[in-house]
């Protein structure tokens, strides 16, 4: 990301971003897609087996963008690291941090949706249960990959803002109507991965955009060093604490720790970001 970052010019940093989480995301759509065909001839056993395909689809493509970018990346200006750490304490920054771990906090794992998805997916048909719940994984990839090459262009006109407040919104419908679904729905069930989806493309996307926009280039790599650490510990503790809730109890007490932190996070997304065409402007009065 530090290099995709450094490549881009402030007006096309959204762009570049959301092109590199879209070829990964679709990566993701190719092995699901790969998964429902192998579930043909095979059991799911055997199938796990080349679980590995799509891990290694992105980390192929991510290679890739990162030497693409190494090779045209600008050279940064150098700073102490203790110096760019502190410049990450700026009240725009670190309010976006905050959003972004109160965001990061209610991101279960999809693989907990998938779970979801296997009790109430209907099973008639021609599919089996576990090629539905691979499409359902696909549908989400796919969706992903869409809004990640499309908010990549938004975010450079507008700013990060809106973007992270839909995907809090988006993200927080998702969960209510996979808390509320009842068996064989497989329609409401398809629409929730479609908003999950885009809520894992649109947020990712533009929360590395803003972090970079907001941090400059001589703390950017500090800065996607926190931002980085926010998601991990913030997903591993949403696993631990709606995760389990969601699976020990329910899926609607896992509602209980998601719901108010989307809120939150959705709250503070829209108080405060980035805002590009400010930026642009006070340069040119500067």
């Amino acid at each position: 990301m530090e290099e995709e970052a450094s490549a881009a010019g402030p007006a096309r940093l959204g762009r570049r971003l959301g092109f590199e989480r879209s070829v990964g995301a679709l990566g993701g759509a190719l092995g699901a897609l790969v998964t429902v065909a192998l579930l043909e001839f095979t059991s799911p056993r055997g199938v796990i087996g080349f679980a590995a395909i799509p891990i290694a689809l992105a980390v192929v493509v991510s290679a890739v963008a990162m030497l693409r970018g190494r090779g045209t990346a600008a050279q940064a200006p150098t700073a102490p690291t203790q110096i760019k750490i502190t410049q990450l304490r700026g009240r725009a920054l670190g309010t976006l941090l905050v959003g972004v771990a109160c965001y990061e906090a209610s991101n279960i794992a999809v693989v907990l949706l998938l779970l979801r998805a296997s009790k109430v997916v209907g099973s008639s048909g021609a599919l089996a249960t576990a090629q539905r719940v691979a499409l359902c994984y696909g549908l989400y990839q796919l969706t992903a990959a869409v809004c990640a090459a499309w908010v990549g262009r938004l975010v450079d006109r507008v700013g990060t803002g809106f973007v992270l407040a839909a995907g809090g919104v988006s993200l927080l419908l998702a969960y209510l109507g996979l808390a509320t679904i009842t068996a064989d729905h497989n329609v409401t069930l398809a629409v929730c991965f479609l908003l999950a989806g885009a809520a894992a493309g649109a947020v990712d996307t533009a929360e590395y955009t803003g972090v970079a926009r907001l941090a400059g280039p001589e703390s950017c790599r500090a800065a996607f060093g926190a931002l980085a650490g926010i998601q991990s510990a913030g997903r591993v503790l949403a696993t631990l604490t709606a995760g389990g809730l969601w699976t020990l109890v329910g899926p609607k007490a896992g509602l209980l720790v998601c719901g108010p932190l989307l809120v939150v996070a959705t709250v503070i997304f829209l108080l405060r970001a980035d805002r590009p065409h400010r930026q642009a402007r006070a340069e040119l009065t500067g």
